[in-house]
């Protein structure tokens, strides 16, 4: 008898059995979704037919094959599988840890007009949401992709920020701060003025956005492209914003957050990569926006497009954060 279907006689080594193709099963796959779902399935049913280290080890070679995205978390867990019973792809800890070298710029220096009278006397990352500030949420999700150094790029209210979330030990990761100064920078600015903090390459996040996705396939596709910017994009159809991006082949084709087209499905979903070289030639004493950086990568044919296929949620504006409060505290409430 396999050492895997020897695990039948105890229930609480089929119920992790069964949990880890659960945690499997969570992982997106994108166009391969169906063959990703085929191969969990006879997974599913190898175990009761006796074969269930055969079936296991299909499934992990196919996630090896397939090349799916993992978070740091979704990777811990699946390596302490993969140790019990001898299987583990090779690929998961090329992505999931090279994400340590990538800090995240977070552009929190708004005045959030839109949220007050809330954001009247705290900043909008301080916002309560499911009982903790908004950044607290963005912090957790970084570390669990495996990002270590976040850079908050802070204007209105900011030192409150910092007061709060000090060095980051106590969310275990390492936070440094970038101040606009007396008037603000805009978003491009804030990041310019950020990156003797930012290094060569960089993710840039916004700061109402809480985007559930894995960020190591984002950043091998930056790595592949040879581009100096990435955005992602999502297909929204105008569903939770409006559309303001035409998108194909891998590449931003336009993007105007003003002029709209009907060729645009697409919206800018808050994440983007950069490197350092595409903010040179704007000046440091002058406020610029980062949609500005954007549409001249464009038109210089160096922005790539990856596209994610999860929804984003945002604080923004008092619906998104009443859902995404909804969200977090439902989610909460079942771990």
């Amino acid at each position: 008898m396999d050492k895997l279907s020897s695990y039948r006689a105890h229930r609480e080594d089929r119920d992790e059995y069964f949990a880890m193709l659960a945690l499997l099963e969570s992982i997106p796959a994108g166009e391969k979704q169906t063959e990703w779902m085929e191969a969990i399935e006879h997974a599913r049913c190898t175990f009761d037919m006796d074969e269930a280290e055969s079936g296991l080890s299909g499934l992990y070679m196919k996630l090896e094959d397939l090349r799916l995205p993992l978070t740091a978390k979704q990777y811990e867990r699946l390596e302490y599988f993969g140790q019990r019973w001898g299987f583990h792809p090779s690929h998961w800890k090329d992505l999931t840890m090279a994400l340590a070298k990538y800090p995240v710029a977070i552009l929190a220096g708004g005045l959030a007009t839109r949220l007050r009278p809330l954001t009247e006397k705290i900043p909008k990352v301080l916002v309560p949401v499911a009982g903790r500030p908004f950044l607290a949420h963005q912090l957790e999700l970084l570390r669990e992709q495996g990002i270590k150094r976040v850079v908050l790029c802070l204007g209105h209210l900011g030192e409150m920020v910092e007061r709060e979330f000090g060095d980051g030990t106590a969310d275990r990761v390492e936070l440094q701060y970038s101040y606009d100064g007396p008037s603000l920078l805009g978003t491009g600015g804030a990041v310019k003025s950020a990156l003797p903090m930012l290094g060569e390459k960089f993710f840039v996040l916004y700061g109402d956005s809480y985007l559930p996705i894995p960020f190591a396939p984002i950043a091998e596709f930056f790595e592949r492209s040879g581009r100096l910017g990435l955005m992602t994009v999502y297909r929204n159809e105008g569903k939770y914003d409006t559309s303001n991006v035409v998108f194909g082949d891998g590449e931003i084709k336009v993007y105007d957050k003003k002029q709209r087209l009907t060729e645009m499905r697409h919206i800018d979903y808050g994440l983007s990569m950069f490197r350092r070289e595409a903010f040179e030639r704007y000046p440091a004493d002058k406020p610029f926006d980062l949609a500005e950086v954007m549409r001249d990568l464009v038109a210089q044919k160096q922005l790539a497009g990856c596209e994610v296929k999860e929804r984003f949620y945002e604080i923004g504006s008092p619906t998104g954060l009443e859902e995404l409060n909804t969200l977090l505290s439902q989610s909460g409430s079942n771990q």
